[in-house]
């Protein structure tokens, strides 16, 4: 016996082949874990949905939110549906023995597990005192409504809708790409702005505060000053004299009360020319002036 151990500890060729072996073993279990592990008994079960919803061989079947088992194939057959043939799906699924056996109420449905299209399959298990024999068939009739597809809800905008949506996407994943620790160190920032915020914003929400009637009041303050005509030739004030000017020869000299009404309106004039929103009675103005 020992010399047989050395024999086979001094010959490279056999522990390479035995490393091999070893190797491939070990990859073919790894490979077929997402079938269920081999030497493992299973309880198998068919079930019928009335659509494949994208599911593929190897998904995942759950049950409470944990794994039971997989999907280890799916067929389509013909059943008549509400007095119509048409084509269902058929899972052929592997599922743990713990699980074994299910009651004959047991509800079947497809759900997402991610946003990219990754499928699973969840069994809702019944109250029932019969249960399905290992390889029944779960009914149609106990398939649950499929939950509603991320594309589905991103259909029913319009075409230039979505392509707006891509490139809002792709800007945004731009901007904060390679921006996380500043993206943290704003909202850490922004905590002490939040602990005051929220005694402003009840005040704000406040009835008392009447601040739904703000906008009504801004915009018919805006409407009032937006500029609806020029004013008249005969209404233009020139501005009053500057310090030093020889003002000989340029008329009599106006009162100082009317002098003054035209240095006012030559003021409020070219300040509100600036926001271009003026809207000055000029009639109105031209009396004052002339009183």
């Amino acid at each position: 016996m020992r010399g047989a151990g050395k024999q086979l500890a001094a010959s490279p060729v056999l522990i390479g082949a035995v490393t091999v072996l070893v190797a491939i073993v070990a990859v073919f279990i790894s490979y077929s874990a997402n079938q269920g592990l081999p030497f493992v008994p299973t309880y198998k079960l068919n079930a019928e949905i009335p659509n494949g919803a994208k599911l593929v061989a190897g998904n995942e079947v759950r049950a409470g939110g944990f794994r039971v088992g997989v999907v280890e194939s799916i067929t389509a057959v013909r059943r008549t549906v509400r007095g119509r043939e048409r084509s269902v799906a058929r899972l052929e699924l592997k599922l743990d023995k713990d699980i074994e056996p299910l009651s004959v109420d047991t509800r079947v449905g497809v759900r997402p597990r991610s946003a990219l299209g990754l499928k699973y399959v969840e069994l809702i298990p019944g109250r029932s005192r019969r249960t399905f024999e290992a390889g029944s068939t779960v009914p149609l009739r106990n398939a649950v409504a499929a939950a509603p597809e991320l594309e589905d809800v991103l259909s029913t905008f319009a075409p230039r809708t979505r392509s707006d949506a891509q490139k809002t996407l792709i800007g945004f994943g731009d901007a904060f790409a390679g921006r996380g620790n500043q993206i943290n160190d704003t909202i850490r920032e922004l905590r002490q702005f939040l602990v005051h915020l929220g005694p402003v914003m009840r005040n704000l929400s406040s009835p008392k505060s009447e601040l739904r009637n703000l906008v009504p009041a801004l915009a018919a303050a805006a409407a009032e000053v937006a500029p609806v005509e020029p004013l008249p030739p005969t209404l233009s004030v020139a501005p009053p004299p500057s310090p030093g000017t020889n003002t000989a020869g340029a008329g009599p000299a106006p009162s100082r009360t009317s002098a003054s009404a035209a240095h006012g309106v030559h003021r409020m004039r070219r300040r509100l020319s600036r926001a271009d929103t003026v809207r000055v009675d000029g009639w109105a103005a031209w009396i004052g002036l002339r009183d």
